[in-house]
């Protein structure tokens, strides 16, 4: 069964459109994530001056915080902690965006 040109080109944009809107979508919850994860695990004990006085530190300086904290804090999993280190050490944009507020 052959396509016609119109619907096979509309099908591609179609298809195109929608798997863009779904990766920035996607994207900018992944990015939403990081700000929330700072707010519940860092400001339940901290001020969050105080997290983000240390804002772009290495990873060894905020693998090694985030593992003392997490020992006082069960509920920062392993999970946690490498999202944390990373979204902390590189500075991502919504949780520097976080800390300008």
């Amino acid at each position: 069964m052959d396509i016609p040109p119109g619907i096979a080109g509309r099908a591609a944009v179609l298809f195109f459109l929608v798997s863009t809107f779904f990766l920035v979508v996607s994207q900018a919850s992944a990015g939403q994530k990081s700000a929330e994860l700072v707010q519940k695990r860092c400001q339940g004990c901290h001020s969050l001056s105080r997290t983000c006085g240390e804002l772009g530190a290495d990873q060894e300086s905020w693998r090694q915080t985030i593992t003392n904290m997490a020992d006082y804090a069960p509920a920062i999993t392993k999970k946690d902690q490498k999202a944390l280190i990373k979204c902390l050490a590189k500075q991502k944009k919504d949780v520097v965006e976080l800390c300008r507020q």
